[in-house]
């Protein structure tokens, strides 16, 4: 909140304040997917040989092949 009113202050509008946030939380949302797949590529060989199975990318859309 304080960065917000410090913006204002410095004469930013809603508009340039809408388009920071959006651009801030795209920034956010990717550099999250690439780790998580970063994490998922590095982690799955693990859990394959863990759990005998052979689960690919491929299978992560059908979810219910991981808890058993």
């Amino acid at each position: 909140m304080k960065e917000t009113g410090l913006r204002k202050v410095m004469g930013a509008v809603r508009s340039q304040l809408i388009k920071q946030y959006l651009a801030e939380t795209l920034v956010t949302s990717a550099l999250a997917l690439v780790i998580a797949l970063s994490l998922f590529f590095a982690i799955m060989p693990n859990y394959n040989s863990l759990a005998g199975r052979d689960v690919q990318m491929k299978d992560v859309s059908r979810l219910e092949i991981l808890p058993s």
